[in-house]
């Protein structure tokens, strides 16, 4: 065993220095280097898309939001910076880009993301007033129904939806199994309220709407969509009113937008003063309230509120003061915005003038190279060893012999 430690010592080594990825900066934002383009060298192009914290593509950003480091000290100042945009006006784009990315496409997809939406219905009897002749919980089906049956904003990238509905037992369940996943299927979530028995009794609204701002952000947040959660109900709340300061902070935190429907009899949106508070909710989280509203106003309310996130993808040039040596260099773009600054995964590139180089990013060019030529190098160097040390011992024991020999 101990003729091949060397060997195996070697190896041990190697596997536990393998070299670690750049990480990125302070800012919860993610940059994407797509593609690079050295045939106009000096000036080089670069395609890539940034990321904010919620998962959402970042828009606007201008040349001074950007900046090129290459060989981590030399930053060089933008040339130019392009950008290409999905959105309402075009929700689906094909882009060409600078170069063929790793997966040697010359082309990406571009669609604008339709948002998340968590549906609140306060459906309980306690809705309906003794003996009154309007159905108000008839109404609120309604108004969802209409506000769920617009076209997409989106169509490639469709929003998604689920139901929550306050409890008023324990035995309850606040979100239907069938929807505990967001779904893009609105037409199963209409059926469920067509078909699913009502509460009886007082219900927690606002601790539903709590729950549906959570998770209508972590659904969002997964899809890079804006979140909006639609309550619609009376307002009245005896068993979970103490949340409703915290559901205004959460939704804020979690940017989720709540849009608030006021149905009920005018003792509860008035004189209890339950449709003021829903429109506390929606003012305090930049939504909006709308009491009783008919069908053409709870369609536009999805029109104006269901928000789409866009898909943009930008294009820097700058110019390198490197020479055209055809040697090997690095570069990363660091993005600055008000949540703060974010760099860029290394990139590998050859200063090169003529063909586009194929994008690889730092690390994987660092692996593979350090296996293909440090692992065959400590064989070679560990089988020397094993070679000599073999050699010291065969001359050791042949003088012995001689010495025995002699005697």
């Amino acid at each position: 065993m101990r003729r091949y430690f060397p060997i195996v010592w070697a190896l041990t080594l190697l596997l536990s220095t393998q070299p670690r990825s750049t990480v990125q900066g302070q800012a919860n934002i993610a940059i994407n280097i797509l593609a690079v383009d050295t045939r106009q060298f000096p000036e080089i192009g670069i395609d890539f898309q940034v990321q904010d914290a919620a998962g959402r593509k970042v828009q606007g950003l201008t040349e001074r939001n950007i900046r090129v480091l290459e060989d981590s000290t030399r930053s060089h100042a933008v040339v130019s910076l392009d950008s290409q945009t999905a959105d309402t006006s075009n929700p689906s784009r094909k882009v060409k880009l600078v170069a063929p990315n790793p997966n040697l496409e010359a082309e990406v997809d571009l669609f604008a993301s339709g948002a998340a939406i968590g549906i609140v219905f306060d459906k309980t009897t306690m809705l309906n007033a003794p003996g009154s002749d309007r159905d108000y919980l008839a109404e609120g089906r309604r108004a969802i129904e209409q506000f769920l049956l617009q076209p997409s904003l989106a169509p490639n990238n469709p929003e998604i939806v689920s139901l929550f509905q306050p409890i008023s037992s324990p035995d309850q369940q606040v979100q239907p199994r069938e929807f505990e996943q967001f779904t893009v299927d609105r037409n199963a979530l209409i059926n469920d309220l067509r078909t699913s028995p009502p509460r009886t009794g007082k219900t927690n609204l606002y601790a539903a709407v709590q729950e549906a701002v959570v998770d209508t952000a972590a659904a969002a947040r997964s899809g890079g969509r804006e979140a909006l959660v639609l309550v619609v109900g009376d307002g009245g709340d005896e068993i979970s009113a103490d949340t409703f300061n915290s559901i205004i902070n959460q939704a804020n935190a979690s940017k989720v937008r709540l849009v608030t429907f006021g149905i009920g009899t005018d003792t509860a949106l008035i004189k209890q003063k339950g449709g003021f508070q829903l429109s506390q909710l929606a003012a305090a989280t930049n939504g909006a309230y709308f009491q009783r509203p008919d069908d053409a106003t709870a369609g536009a309310a999805f029109r104006n509120y269901a928000t789409i996130t866009p898909d943009t993808l930008y294009t820097v040039r700058y110019k390198t003061a490197l020479l055209d040596d055809g040697k090997q260099h690095t570069f990363v773009v660091q993005v600055t915005t008000p949540e703060g600054q974010t760099t860029s995964q290394q990139v590998a590139f050859f200063a090169k003038h003529g063909e586009p180089i194929t994008l690889r990013p730092l690390g994987p060019v660092l692996l593979r190279d350090y296996f293909a030529l440090s692992i065959p190098a400590a064989l070679l160097v560990s089988l020397m060893i094993v070679l000599l040390t073999g050699g010291v011992r065969w001359r050791h024991s042949r003088s012995i012999s001689r010495v025995q020999t002699m005697r």
